[in-house]
Formats: structure tokens, C-alpha cells, sequence
């Protein structure tokens, strides 16, 4: 029996994956053409990423009126938002070229 790794690398070439199988090897991504974020060997939609976004600032408003002890996770939420969005821009604002 083969490599289980190689044998899920295959299987995921196979159905179109292979980028993604990769990436559980290689540096995060964000693929712009279709707004896919690879990472850790996740393949995370644009759904996601929006859906994410959503979370993001409804647990900052949350914490906004909590107040207290909360205001640090306002900026951990602060912090979260502006990373997503930068990275999801990051091709645009640098002229076409993926980093």
C-alpha cells in the first residue's frame, strides 16, 4: 500500500484539488480569480470568508457594548477584520501580482 499522504494528493489532483492538497505544505494563498483562501490545507470559499467577516463584526459591536474588560477583544475583532480584508485585496492594490 502506498504513501497516505501521496495517495490523498492523488485523489485530490483527481478531483481537482491539487492547489489545495499542496498548500498543507506550502505558504497560506489567496487565490483572487476565485476568491479561495488555502491555508493549513483548507480550501475556505469566498462564502466563508464573507461569512467570517459577518462573525467578526458582529462580535465587535457585541463586545463595543459589553464595554469593560471586552474593549481588547474589539481590537482583537479590529485586528482580524483589517487582516481578511487586506489579504482578500492584496492583489488589487498591487497591480495584478499575487504575493
Amino acid at each position: 500500500m502506498g504513501n497516505r499522504d501521496d495517495l490523498i494528493m492523488q485523489l485530490a489532483d483527481s478531483m481537482g484539488h491539487g492547489a489545495a492538497a499542496a498548500t498543507k505544505y506550502g505558504p497560506a494563498r489567496f487565490d483572487s480569480g476565485t476568491n479561495t483562501l488555502y491555508c493549513n490545507g483548507h480550501v475556505i470559499t469566498q462564502s466563508t470568508i464573507f461569512e467570517t467577516l459577518e462573525f467578526l463584526e458582529y462580535q465587535k459591536q457585541y463586545c463595543q457594548k459589553a464595554g469593560g474588560d471586552a474593549h481588547d477583544k474589539v481590537l482583537y475583532c479590529e485586528v482580524a477584520i483589517e487582516a481578511v480584508k487586506w489579504m482578500t485585496q492584496q492583489k488589487k492594490d498591487l497591480g495584478g501580482e499575487e504575493q
